[in-house]
Formats: structure tokens, sequence, C-alpha cells
């Protein structure tokens, strides 16, 4: 559809304005907050709707057009429903709270959908159910010193429920692809579960007699990747989606001087770490890492990793399934601004010089380079998988703010 209708009300109620509050002479404001609205978002590929030709070369060499996209002329906006209630405070001219409920419920979820071979289409973009997410977020403002040297601190942390409540009659879908030698994909989008959930086989170790993998069966029983069956014994084997993330920030400022720390956070979520699928799969001739040294090699090996096999790609398992918590200095900054007088006298209103760094360190027990990669980037369909995705780099910034 090429219009949407969306709507949103909102009202709020200071408290404190009140004549029985007005007492309160530590209350500086007291605000409750209630919303609802909706909003739209349309498919991010233009014309996803419409029959789209590409060209190409038939079998005699003479150019020609096939199709490269099946029409979806029932495709629609996909609706996010939103209702929210919240809390505004100031206590004691040094305390700022905010806190935040919403229930959001999201329909008509655009995402690309394996289709049947018949249709000559690997997959389409379609409508497929619902999401819902229900969450609190909290933020906390706290003036600490207020005298020549000043002292704020930001606290914010926010929870949320993720849960698909709906699939429009579609069965499960499998998304998350890794490297064509891996077969599968990682994660699943199905009724009752979180977006983000991880999907394979139960590792169940390494037999220390021969070196293979083992695996546990929908039963209970331990056996190889072989007598594994991929509509039986594939489970749940995690989630991307966090149970809370936090951050911290605090800035001191002391004359002309302001030096800003910003620490954040996420607990509770998990990743699958494909880049460990590759680098300790020694299947075939690429680097590995030197966890492979770890490898099984003879009867009576106790170890993690099994043992080397040419062109025995790893099954997508729990074995590659880690913690992904982590808590980041996420950034630095010391500020300085020259004197009024001095600025003036070069025609300039206001100058400050900083040094600043990002990333600094992470405290982790994810293997990986980084725990806030994942190769699906924004999308809600394929999160929290690394393989192989470039960290966030260390940066260091010396520079200068003029103002004329």
């Amino acid at each position: 559809a090429k219009y949407g209708n969306f709507f949103s009300v909102s009202g709020g109620w200071n408290i404190h304005q009140e004549e029985f509050f007005k007492a309160k002479d530590w209350v500086q404001q007291l605000k409750l907050r209630a919303s609802y609205g909706s909003v739209g978002n349309r498919p991010t590929e233009l014309y996803s709707q419409y029959t789209l030709y590409a060209m190409s070369t038939g079998y005699n060499g003479d150019p020609g057009a096939v199709i490269a996209q099946k029409e979806n002329k029932n495709l629609t906006w996909e609706k996010t429903y939103t209702a929210g209630v919240g809390i505004d405070a100031i206590l004691f001219d040094r305390l700022t709270i905010n806190l935040d409920y919403y229930n959001k419920k999201t329909t008509d979820l655009l995402l690309m959908v394996k289709l049947p071979q018949t249709s000559g289409f690997d997959s389409g973009m379609q409508n497929v159910g619902s999401v819902v997410n229900k969450g609190l977020e909290f933020q906390l403002t706290t003036r600490n010193l207020t005298g020549e040297l000043k002292w704020t601190t930001d606290f914010n942390i926010s929870t949320n429920k993720n849960e698909v409540t709906d699939m429009a009659g579609s069965p499960a879908i499998f998304t998350g692809s890794l490297d064509k030698k891996i077969s599968g994909n990682v994660s699943i989008i199905q009724k009752g579960q979180a977006l983000g959930s991880f999907y394979g086989f139960q590792a169940a170790g390494v037999n220390p007699q021969n070196g293979r993998m083992m695996y546990e069966k929908a039963n209970g029983m331990l056996v190889y990747e072989e007598d594994l069956s991929a509509d039986e014994d594939r489970r749940i084997l995690g989630c991307a989606q966090p149970k809370f993330l936090y951050g911290i920030n605090n800035v001191f400022s002391y004359k002309n001087f302001d030096l800003s720390f910003f620490f954040q956070g996420s607990y509770g979520n998990d990743i699958y770490n494909a880049t460990r699928m590759f680098t300790e799969g020694m299947f075939d001739s690429r680097n590995q890492s030197d966890r492979v040294l770890m490898r099984w090699r003879n009867p009576g090996d106790y170890t993690t990793v099994p043992r080397a096999e040419k062109d025995k790609y790893p099954a997508i398992s729990s074995r590659f399934v880690e913690d992904g918590s982590y808590f980041k200095l996420k950034n630095v900054k010391l500020s300085y601004t020259l004197p009024r007088p001095l600025t003036r006298k070069a025609l300039m209103d206001r100058v400050t010089v900083y040094i600043s760094g990002d990333n600094l360190v992470t405290f982790t027990n994810y293997r990986g380079y980084d725990p806030e990669v994942n190769i699906g980037g924004g999308s809600s369909s394929a999160m929290g998988i690394d393989q192989g995705v470039f960290p966030h780099a260390r940066t260091y910034i010396l520079g200068a703010t003029i103002v004329f």
C-alpha cells in the first residue's frame, strides 16, 4: 500500500503544581505521562511489491531480460502500536528521575521469507505476523558536586522482553545464513520465541576415544552428527536479546577543564561465534586460531576441540554459542576552553581543545574480537551472529572546536 494512516495521543499531569503538593519544597517536579500511538515502516528496498527484471544472457549469447523479483501486490506497511506510561521527577534540586514503561506491538512484519521451489525464486518480501516488546527504561541524573568543582552523573538502564506472537499461518522462518560451506541457518523466527533466537544441535563434547564431536538427541541419547535429525533434534540454543542494557556517564568540570567518562554494558545476551567455526574447524586451508593446538590427537585425550578432518564442516550447534555480556569504557574526553579575553583578541568567540579516546577497554568473557558486532547489522531477525565482522576500532582524537 502506498499510504497508511498513523496517529498518536499523549497527556501529562504536573502533580507538583497541585495545591495539595506545593508544600513539599523538596520536590521541584513530579509529572505523570501517558501516551498511545502508531507508526509505519515501509520496506527498505524500493519497489518490493513489484515484479522486477534484470538483464541476462541466453544460451546463444543474445542479451535479454529475466524476472529477478516476484511481485507481491498484498505487501503493506509494517505497523507498530505503542502504549506507554512514565514519571518525571526532580528532587532536592540534585536528582532527576525518568521512568518509563512501554508495551509495543508490531504487526505485518516485513521479512524476507523462503519461497517454494515451484515459484522459481529463493525468497521474497512478505508481511508475516506480529511481535510484542515490553520493557522498562530508567534514567537517573545526579548533581554530585556543585561548587567550583562540578560533578554530574548520568545512569540509565533498560529492559526489554521480546516475543513473536503470530506468524500469520506461516511455519517457522530460518534466517542468519553463514558461509556457503556451512549449510543451514543460525536463527529461527518462531511463535512463542524471541527474535534473535539461535537454533541448532546441542553439542555434548568430544569423544576421547576417537576425537569426534558428540551431540544430544531430543531423547537424550548421545550420537554423532550423521545420526541427528534436523526436524527432531534441533532446539533453541540461546538468544541475542539482552536481559538489560545500561550506561554510566560522569562529567567533571573545574574552571576551564572538562573531563568525561562514558561506560556502557549489556547483560544476558548470547552471541553465535561463527568465526570460531572457521578458525577452529580445520576443514580447509584457511588460517586457524591457536585453539586448534588443543585439538584431539590421540585416544584418551580430553579436550573441547575435535580432531582435524578435511572437508568435515562443523554443525550449527551450542558449541559456538557464547555469553555476550560486556562492560566497556566507551569514551573518555578531556577538554580545555581557552580564556575568553584571549580568544576575543584573536577575533574568536570560543576555542576548546580536546583529546578523546573511544572503545578503550572491554571486560567480557566473549572469545571473539568485539561483543558489540554481528553480521546482521541492525537486523532484528539475524542479530547476535559474529562471522568475521570487523570490531569497533580503538581510536584517539586530538582536535579543537572554534566558534567565531
